[in-house]
């Protein structure tokens, strides 16, 4: 008896990703990777809102938000979702200054795009290790949030990422 409740949802849903806008600052399809094909590439976590959405002028002001390839990759539920682009005024759960929307990755696994190192030197070819979300701080403005991660490989703790370089960990095609 679920079923059509089940069905209206879905495709409640499906109109809000229809009308879900964002806008990637940064993608990493300039970049070389060694084990990147021609059609696939990493595809950032997180982008900024529209400016009639956000009222910030400069991009890298706005906050932070899910990219549409994440929100599909992360199964992210509709209410985080809706949460992601309501205003701050209305009621919402997960827009929260003491736990914001974002935090719903808190424990995932993300990439991050870095360049490789050889003999103790940067080269210009990068790879994605995967590390688990642990923190993400001032995700109220691009620019400012930075992520603290856990290496998959070896537990070390790495702090002060730049969000922009979050990526989800598998190669992908852009939509």
């Amino acid at each position: 008896m679920s079923q059509p409740n089940q069905v209206e949802n879905t495709e409640n849903f499906n109109t809000i990703m229809d009308n879900y806008s964002s806008i990637i600052l940064n993608d990493y399809t300039q970049f070389k990777f060694e084990d990147k094909d021609t059609d696939m590439h990493y595809i950032p976590v997180f982008s900024v809102g529209t400016i009639d959405e956000t009222l910030a002028w400069a991009r890298h002001a706005r906050r932070i938000k899910f990219t549409k390839q994440a929100i599909k990759y992360f199964s992210i539920p509709e209410k985080v979702v809706v949460s992601n682009i309501e205003n701050r005024n209305t009621h919402n759960y997960y827009y929260d200054d003491d736990k914001p929307y974002c935090d719903f990755l808190i424990g995932k696994t993300v990439g991050v795009v870095r360049r490789k190192v050889v003999n103790g030197q940067k080269i210009d070819i990068y790879h994605c290790p995967k590390y688990e979300l642990i923190e993400i701080e001032y995700p109220h403005m691009f620019h400012m949030c930075t992520a603290k991660l856990k290496s998959i490989d070896d537990g070390s703790i790495t702090e002060d990422i730049n969000i922009a370089r979050i990526a989800i960990p598998e190669l992908m095609k852009y939509d």
